[in-house]
């Protein structure tokens, strides 16, 4: 959870990401409306707030900001005064009675960032009586432009949550049987009490941001000596040639390029294959490859042994394309 905090409504707009159960990732969440409403849920109209720069004067209540709306004092005016000057913009304080009796409606629109990255727009209403009421909400929010997850399917238990987009929160109740009843993959319960059964490669079913499992492309973050290494791969997509080149190691008695395929989570299902490991000589600083097994889903490591096989040195993971390749950090995300 190192990449969310908890923050109140007073903090939106600082930040790149937003999850709320109810809805799930949010790409933004603005406000869109606020007034002042009665116990009957009516906006009060007419309201007053002093002058700050003329005491004893009182101008008419509009354009609420959300940084202030709780710290105002609002009056109505008198029942004797409304025929007079209820369309008044500035009035003495001998015609208002402080208005005691009401709540703060604050409306919030809400972009949902979807799996396929499209946006849907929905509004959630907020009836507080108190700034304290109001700051007891709160959301986890992100630096980083956060993406969702899909479950693999051989992890899924009964009692875990996920969320299901558009749905919300939703609890596993039942993990159906693999490979007999595919594609229904399992059962999930959301809190209004409505059941729903997955079937596998449902883009909808989510982890939930704050509770994501690692994800196997974490394990490419690791190195050592890396500096003196210097690996670099080369891709010749025409020819499907591909060179792997490394600068030689002290006391490496042979060197090993690692070579991962990975897979995008169509069908919920494992998507990390380790394929093959390459070996050389420590007076051999390269290598050639040309396989038809080899696309830009590749991820290379190279690693550097000695005689009694402890790794003295260890690249991070190198995904190749058509251009020049380099180590680089892997996110708990898809690529």
């Amino acid at each position: 959870m190192k990449d969310w905090e908890k923050i109140n409504l007073f903090q939106i707009g600082n930040y790149k990401s937003y999850f709320v159960e109810e809805y799930g990732l949010i790409d933004s969440i603005q406000i869109q409306q606020i007034y002042l409403i009665d116990n009957d849920n009516r906006e009060i109209r007419n309201l007053y707030t002093e002058d700050p720069n003329n005491k004893g004067v009182f101008k008419v209540a509009r354009n609420y900001r959300i940084e202030t709306i709780f710290d105002e004092k609002y009056y109505q005016l008198n029942e004797q005064a409304q025929s007079y000057y209820r369309y008044n913009s500035q009035i003495t304080q001998d015609h208002v009675t402080p208005l005691n009796n009401f709540k703060y409606f604050i409306q919030y629109r809400i972009n949902y960032l979807l799996y396929d990255r499209s946006r849907y727009d929905t509004y959630k209403d907020i009836i507080v009586s108190s700034k304290k009421e109001f700051l007891k909400y709160e959301i986890l929010a992100s630096q980083n432009q956060e993406r969702y997850q899909k479950p693999i399917l051989a992890d899924i238990e009964k009692g875990q949550k996920y969320i299901y987009i558009h749905k919300g929160l939703c609890e596993v109740t039942n993990v159906l049987k693999y490979p007999e009843d595919l594609p229904k993959i399992c059962q999930v319960k959301f809190k209004n009490g409505e059941e729903l059964t997955i079937e596998q490669g449902d883009n909808n079913f989510v982890c939930i941001p704050y509770n994501l499992p690692n994800s196997p492309l974490k394990q490419f973050n690791d190195s050592l000596n890396e500096l003196q290494l210097q690996p670099m791969v080369i891709w010749n997509d025409k020819f499907n040639l591909l060179s792997a080149m490394w600068q030689p190691i002290e006391g490496a008695s042979r060197y090993i390029v690692k070579v991962y395929r990975y897979q995008k989570n169509e069908n919920n299902m494992k998507k990390l294959y380790f394929l093959k490991n390459y070996e050389t000589y420590r007076d051999v600083h390269f290598i050639n490859i040309n396989d038809n097994a080899i696309n830009s889903n590749m991820i290379f490591v190279i690693i550097a042994e000695n005689r009694e096989g402890k790794i003295i040195a260890q690249s991070r993971g190198v995904k190749i394309s058509s251009s020049m390749n380099y180590p680089q950090w892997f996110k708990n995300y898809e690529l």
